[in-house]
């Protein structure tokens, strides 16, 4: 998959071994997680600036936690080494890969509106395209996540985790 590809909801699940689900879909298998912005019935207010895009955190109503599922994953990203990829929604099951990112800076809180309508803080994510910060020019898969891939879609036929949705939550943080 290379920067600029157009894909769908399977493709990405069969890709990363992740949920179909959510804006935030983490892969234990794969060791990365995978951002979905730009639904729009989304009530997330993600943006660039200039080469830096603010990707928010998870938690659509009251203030968003930084210590809370996939917002701690993220922020701990440079530390646990996850792999996290960005694809922008285009339009019902199209998505275009952004490619590989990271943390450019370190995260901050904002108001933005919650799905009842309330303002509430929320958790922002600076995030780089990996090739800005390393002088990299491929935004493609490396080896590694293509043979994951491939082995995956070998045994993914029989795998009921790409359709089936994770509900198991660990705990993490300063408060687990």
């Amino acid at each position: 998959m290379n920067k600029g590809d157009i894909v769908d909801n399977d493709t990405i699940c069969r890709t990363f071994l992740c949920s179909p689900q959510g804006g935030m879909r983490r892969s234990l298998r794969t060791n990365s997680l995978v951002l979905i912005s730009g639904t729009k019935r989304s009530v997330y207010v993600d943006r660039w600036d200039g080469d830096v895009f603010h990707y928010t955190g998870m938690g659509l109503h009251g203030d968003q936690s930084l210590y809370d599922g996939q917002n701690w994953t993220l922020v701990s990203s440079p530390k646990n080494r996850v792999k996290v990829y960005l694809f922008a929604a285009l339009e019902k099951n199209r998505y275009r890969f952004e490619g590989r990112v990271e943390l450019a800076a370190d995260s901050y809180q904002e108001q933005q509106i919650d799905r009842e309508g309330r303002s509430r803080l929320v958790w922002v994510f600076p995030l780089r395209q990996i090739s800005q910060l390393h002088g990299r020019q491929s935004q493609s898969l490396t080896l590694v996540d293509r043979l994951a891939w491939i082995l995956g879609s070998v045994s993914h036929a029989t795998d009921p985790a790409c359709s089936q949705p994770s509900v198991r939550r660990k705990q993490t943080g300063p408060h687990a």
